[in-house]
């Protein structure tokens, strides 16, 4: 029994003493005579009475269980991604052990207090019943879910949230703003609090092929855990067919494995590229040991235009190499000489009428140059083009997007493109011309020789000069290469510029012979290496190396 009034133990005590006595000393000196049971029988009636008024007074009060409260909504959030499949709560599937709570336990004694709403959270909140709870989202985006709530509920009352879940988030940190207006949330986890040993396929990316008839990267990442460092087999198929497969072995447990595969896309239809984890024993999470990428072919024929200082055989033969791929059109201007009154004259060679825009040696507007994709010069002098047209180039490759590639040693040669819009395009500082590059930038064998050619790090694995299914195949069909002529004198790369081959100069210092970089939208690429010819002429005439 409780009081409204507190009643200290002390009080109630001599509240009991005082009310015995009032009832003794009322029936001290009857008026008229009592036997002894009569005088017991009066005082006991008297003392419960005045008990019983001592007791009202005190205002007793009965507690009992408080009725539901019609208007006090609890959401009750079930998470049902994939994952609550897994068969470890109980030996029993996540999802299935939720449910089981919320039938037997969590809802009845819910219901008794207030009025519980059951969501699923997947990929969004949805409103949900027991019975159809499954385990079928590809995500559980709690902080959405949350932020759902918060707009259904504003201006009603309630008293919290509970969440069923493994643990598992997909989605960003809820605010702590939505937490604070949708009270406290009391989370029922669910599963191994370890979870189960799994494999996974988390990322698999590509880019779709420029041109037919050329290699892409699929770049799987995949992640191992609870089995340690065991080795695990990594597959890629293309429409469903096996392509490759390899023994990885992860550096640490639940460390990522990256592997890169090189693929030849369809030229003539997408193509769908499925990287997969082989069939291991004790994997208990099938479903997320896969992915699949679509891979579209390349559409039109590239447009390419090469510009050259004089005919010769490094424009000769790079223009026959460039002329035998079907997936691309090449335009091309070659300057063969002077009139009488010193005006260059020039040989254009065009698809589609395009050679009428190519007569004084350079598109005459900004839209005839951009109707190309990449630009080559090739043994042109810096004061060839006018500033206008460098201007051009240089919004040709950051506007446009195109390619520009420069080769050549008269590309390069006195001041060349120093000082113009061109300079800063290109991956190598020209103003730099001591020859040298630090031995970071230099893979791990010896030095190459004099003019020969050698990748750095970087080169064997960049697409531009990876000859090879792999960058020690790569790094063969390099090195087995004739020495080139000579190699124009440049700087080291501009910030965030690749070096992907180098030589080794008379004075022997390292030389760059092949950077790239990224401006703007588009990429520029520099050659420094003179008669490159010889890659095809001296070399068996089977060794495609050259048109590669």
């Amino acid at each position: 029994m409780y009081f409204a009034t507190p009643l200290p133990w002390w009080l109630a005590l001599l509240l009991a003493a005082g009310v015995a006595g009032v009832a003794s000393l009322s029936y001290r000196r009857p008026l008229v005579p009592l036997s002894r049971a009569q005088h017991t029988t009066l005082v006991t009636l008297r003392a419960v009475v005045l008990g019983l008024l001592v007791l009202f007074l005190f205002r007793p009060v009965i507690l009992g269980p408080p009725a539901a409260d019609a208007d006090l909504v609890v959401p009750v959030l079930v998470d049902t991604s994939k994952s609550m499949r897994i068969a470890d709560a109980g030996g029993q599937p996540r999802i299935v052990r939720a449910k089981e709570l919320l039938q037997n336990d969590l809802l009845p004694r819910l219901a008794r207090q207030a009025r519980p709403e059951l969501f699923g959270v997947g990929d969004v909140l949805a409103p949900a019943t027991v019975e159809g709870l499954a385990a079928e989202a590809g995500g559980s985006d709690l902080a959405g879910a949350l932020g759902t709530l918060r707009d259904r509920y504003r201006g009603r009352r309630t008293a919290g949230v509970l969440l069923l879940s493994d643990g598992g988030n997909t989605g960003e940190t809820p605010p702590a703003s939505d937490r604070a207006q949708l009270g406290p949330i009391f989370v029922v986890g669910l599963g191994s609090t370890d979870g189960p040993p799994d494999r996974e396929v988390r990322a698999l990316t590509t880019s779709d092929p420029r041109v037919g008839q050329t290699s892409v990267d699929l770049h799987v990442s995949a992640v191992s855990r609870g089995f340690g460092r065991e080795p695990f087999e990594l597959r890629v198929m293309a429409n469903a067919s096996l392509l490759d497969r390899r023994r990885v072995v992860p550096v640490a447990e639940g460390s990522p494995v990256e592997e890169v595969f090189t693929v030849s896309p369809d030229p003539a239809s997408a193509t769908v590229y499925t990287a997969e984890i082989g069939p291991e024993t004790g994997d208990q999470v099938l479903e997320n040991n896969k992915r699949s990428i679509l891979v579209s072919p390349s559409g039109r024929k590239r447009r390419i235009l090469a510009i050259a200082g004089a005919p010769g055989f490094e424009h000769s033969f790079l223009l026959r190499a460039l002329s035998l791929d079907p997936s691309l059109e090449l335009d091309s201007v070659v300057r063969k000489g002077r009139t009488e009154v010193g005006e260059s004259t020039f040989v254009a060679q065009a698809y589609g009428g395009r050679a009428a825009t190519l007569t004084s040696g350079f598109p005459a507007t900004r839209e005839a140059l951009y109707v190309y994709d990449a630009l080559i010069v090739a043994n042109v002098e810096g004061d060839f083009f006018t500033r206008a047209q460098l201007s051009m180039v240089a919004d040709f490759v950051s506007l446009r997007g195109g390619g520009l590639l420069v080769l050549g040693g008269r590309s390069f040669a006195q001041r060349g493109l120093i000082g113009t819009p061109l300079e800063e395009v290109l991956p190598l500082e020209l103003n730099d011309r001591r020859g040298s590059l630090p031995p970071l930038a230099l893979s791990r064998d010896a030095e190459p020789p004099h003019n020969g050619v050698k990748l750095t790090l970087d080169g064997e694995r960049h697409p531009v000069t990876r000859l090879g299914r792999s960058p020690e195949e790569a790094r063969k069909v390099w090195a087995a290469l004739p020495p080139l002529a000579s190699t124009a004198m440049l700087g080291g790369p501009r910030p965030g510029a690749l070096v992907l081959a180098v030589t080794t100069g008379p004075s022997g210092g390292i030389l760059p012979i092949v950077a790239v970089q990224r401006y703007g939208r588009g990429r520029s690429m520099v050659f420094a290496g003179e008669a490159s010819w010889r890659w095809k002429m001296m070399l068996p005439a089977t060794d495609r190396s050259y048109e590669f």
